[in-house]
Order: C-alpha cells, then structure tokens, then sequence
C-alpha cells in the first residue's frame, strides 16, 4: 500500500489539526494516498476532543494568558497538553473490520518502532497502569471549577484518565490516542510523552523509527525521505 509521509515539526495547533483534518477529508473523498504524518507543537498547545466543549471550562483563558494555544481535536478524548517534550502522529488509513482491530494495530506498529529506539514501551490494561495527576496544575484546578465538579473532572485530561488498554512505559501511560471513523477511512491521532523516558529522543530518529515500523509490517510500501 502506498503511504504519504508528511513530517512537520515545530508546527501551531491550529495548523496541526487543521491538517490532519483537511487529509482525512481528502482520504474519504478517494483524492489521496493513506498517510502518516508526524508532528510537535510550537507554540505549547492545549488540545481538547470533539466532543468536549470549551465553555465548560470557564477559567480556560487563563492558560491562553500563559502562552497556551487551544484548539479542538477532530478526534475524541479528553484535554491534552502539547509541549516541547512530546511527538504527536495521525494516521489515516482504510477502515478495515472492527475499529478495536485497527486501533490495535496501529498500536502495536507504533511499539515496534519504540522498540527500536530501546524503549520498551507496551500495551497494558489500565487497570495496572499508574495513574498520574493532571499534567499541568493550572488546568487541574480549572477541571474543579462550579461547572464541572459533578462531571468526574480527572476524566477530562487524556494522561489521567485510564480506558481499556493503554500504551506504557514502566507502568506509566506513554501515549494518548484517539480515532475518528469516516465513511471509507479512519483518523487516529496519538500523543508520545517523550518527556517521560529515561534518554533524550530527537523528532528525526522517532519519526525515522516509527516510518520504518510501518514499513516492516507491510503497511507503508511508498519510498520516503527524512530531513
């Protein structure tokens, strides 16, 4: 099968979504090849799923007033915090069985290519996962704002709230995902706190990792290049 590979570091949040957006768009209408696209976030950017509206968070302006960009995800889940230590990737493929077989697929292809970096990363049921505290403490102490106390509020950020299985890295969760089903295709975003591993890994040697991941596995055939 034939991959487009878009790298795109260093990149607004408005820009990311509105991309990953705009290509599984154009996947659905037949127009482009599947595609893997990786990405950072500058500046630091506060992403929320399609499903959650902003105007539950009333306070969310204050984290604007300290530098953060917020945009909404074409995908689901809960509140992500996007910063300088972290890789985000989407792809978008043919919708092929039940979702569950894809998303686990597209999981396991992302672990081979941790794995080839050292990083022993693997999927877990959330059950025996350490769940973490919000990641950042202003947004923590907005989730407990009048409007949301009722609602389960920890459920609301991605890393804190633990569903099925999940992808970790000694017992932490590691990455974030989430799908959107189309028509013919699917969108599945996902977030790697690099931050959380033991050595420095740069955006070229993960994305050369993961891109050979896909690969080896017989799902990317296409020929691509690294900067």
């Amino acid at each position: 099968m034939d991959w487009q590979i878009i790298l795109s570091p260093n990149t607004p949040g408005s820009i990311n979504m509105t991309e990953d957006w705009r290509l599984f768009q154009d996947f659905e209408k037949g127009s482009t090849f599947p595609v893997l696209r990786i990405y950072t976030w500058q500046p630091k950017c506060i992403t929320f799923g399609y499903s959650q509206k902003p105007e539950m968070f009333p306070d969310l302006l204050k984290c604007q007033k300290e530098g953060w960009d917020i945009v909404k995800r074409p995908t689901g889940g809960g509140i992500v915090f996007h910063d300088r230590d972290e890789v985000t990737y989407a792809v978008i493929m043919p919708k092929n069985g039940d979702w569950r077989q894809s998303y686990r697929r597209i999981s396991e292809t992302i672990i081979a290519g941790l794995r080839r970096l050292g990083i022993k990363a693997e999927i877990r049921n959330a059950k025996s996962v350490i769940k973490r505290e919000p990641e950042n403490k202003l947004l923590g102490s907005l989730l407990w704002s009048r409007d949301v106390k009722s609602q389960a509020p920890f459920t609301q950020l991605c890393f804190s709230n633990l569903n099925g299985y999940e992808i970790t890295y000694k017992g932490e969760k590691l990455i974030g995902q989430a799908q959107r089903l189309g028509r013919k295709g699917l969108l599945q975003q996902g977030t790697i706190k690099t931050g959380l591993l033991e050595k420095k890994i740069t955006f070229e040697d993960l994305s050369r990792a993961l891109i050979e991941s896909f690969q080896e596995r017989g799902d990317l055939t296409v020929g691509w290049q690294i900067p």
